[in-house]
């Protein structure tokens, strides 16, 4: 029910799983957060909520929780799969081609312009809404070492 008052219907999809942890009991995993608070489930799995970004080699599993931000989805001139990376997807090579593709994009177009843009916007304002900003351009604040690096303020660097 939306805050009219007027029911909606949505659909969803998501995992259930199960795992006995080390202290022997079991745990439930679910997908989305309004089906744990639900079930009372230990934890939440986001894993398929958004595309993952590239994976990185040296981080085993990182297509299960790197993920785009909402933000940068919803701006991308393609939709992307969010099931990347699986195996036993069937257009698994299509997919995974278009995320390698996105991820570029967002590395070597998208932080670097937001860079150039930084260095328009006053130090003092800046720093105090920077999360804001670079989320709301659809940048991970993993990322934040790159924009760092890409902007060439003295100011910003201290």
């Amino acid at each position: 029910m939306n805050y009219n008052g007027v029911y909606k219907r949505v659909c969803i999809t998501f995992d259930l799983e199960g795992h006995i942890g080390t202290d022997g009991h079991l745990y439930w995993y679910v997908l989305t957060h309004l089906i744990s608070l639900y079930l009372r489930c230990a934890s939440c799995d986001f894993a398929r909520v958004l595309p993952p970004v590239r994976p990185d080699p040296k981080l085993r599993g990182s297509f299960l929780y790197r993920l785009f931000r909402l933000e940068f989805c919803r701006k991308y001139f393609k939709p992307l799969v969010a099931d990347g990376f699986l195996k036993q997807l069937v257009d698994a090579k299509t997919n995974n081609s278009e995320i390698f593709e996105a991820t570029n994009y967002l590395l070597y177009q998208l932080i670097p312009q937001t860079a150039v843009m930084f260095e328009k916007i006053p130090c003092h304002l800046l720093i105090r809404e920077l999360m804001v900003l670079i989320h709301q351009r659809g940048i991970n604040f993993r990322y934040i070492w790159l924009l760092a690096h890409l902007i060439k303020r003295d100011d910003f660097k201290r």
